[in-house]
């Protein structure tokens, strides 16, 4: 992907400091809550989202309707994600392993996902020795675009981000090998200290899209308990679940 790039990269000293400004601003973290709102063009309503995340090791995603109370919830940790649809008590439920088979990465990489921090698969989060294994492109004083160079680069699919000046990620595409015009997006944009995190998942025959609008994280916070799962919820596949909706 990078040789295919136009212009050349940054150099040494100037890749250094704009990797360095990143990493300064993911700074080390156990617990983290956020709450907002959801967007999908599935959803009949944008339901209020909690988010609750401990460092590597779980987070919990509760969807609330005005009037009705939890009609949703997420939940992965470093075995499984479960995906739970509580107004028709129905419930997928898939190892973590499955999910990331093709993935050198896991649990702590989605949550950086979502807080809008920059991952490179295989490595996890950005660092100062990041520059190391990414080349950055000046985009006429824009922003700057962050590619794999050849050590981080992945088997199956390409990947590149978008920073602001900041610099701060302001997009995430991941493209599969082999597969024409599909595309998995990331947006970030952060108004009042928050974070609106757009996910979309693009194809020649159809688009998925959710948005996220968080408010500021509250950093060491307490979360919500687990959901429990019994007899009157009904388990399905992934592609049944989803055509549930």
């Amino acid at each position: 992907m990078t040789a295919a790039y136009a212009q050349e990269p940054l150099g040494k000293k100037e890749k250094k400091s704009v990797v360095a400004a990143l990493a300064a601003n993911c700074g080390e973290w156990k617990t983290v809550s956020l709450s907002g709102k959801l967007r999908m063009d599935i959803l009949p309503l944008s339901p209020g989202v909690k988010i609750f995340m401990e460092r590597d090791s779980l987070v919990r995603i509760s969807l609330r309707a005005p009037l009705v109370g939890e009609v949703g919830r997420a939940e992965i940790d470093n075995d499984s994600i479960l995906v739970v649809n509580k107004m028709k008590k129905t419930y997928v439920k898939e190892s973590l392993a499955k999910v990331f088979a093709s993935y050198p990465g896991g649990l702590s990489d989605i949550q950086d996902i979502l807080l809008g921090r920059v991952v490179i698969p295989g490595y996890g989060l950005i660092s100062k020795e990041s520059w190391k294994v990414m080349d950055i492109f000046d985009e006429a004083g824009t922003g700057y675009t962050m590619l794999p160079g050849p050590k981080a680069e992945i088997e199956g699919f390409t990947y590149g981000y978008l920073l602001d000046k900041s610099p701060r990620a302001t997009a995430l595409a991941v493209v599969p090998a082999g597969k024409e015009n599909v595309i998995v997006g990331v947006t970030y944009s952060y108004p009042d200290d928050g974070i609106e995190v757009n996910v979309s998942y693009q194809t020649p025959k159809k688009v998925i899209e959710g948005t996220l609008d968080l408010d500021r994280p509250d950093w060491n916070s307490k979360g919500f308990e687990a959901i429990k799962i019994n007899s009157r919820f009904r388990r399905m596949d992934f592609n049944q679940f989803l055509k549930s909706f």
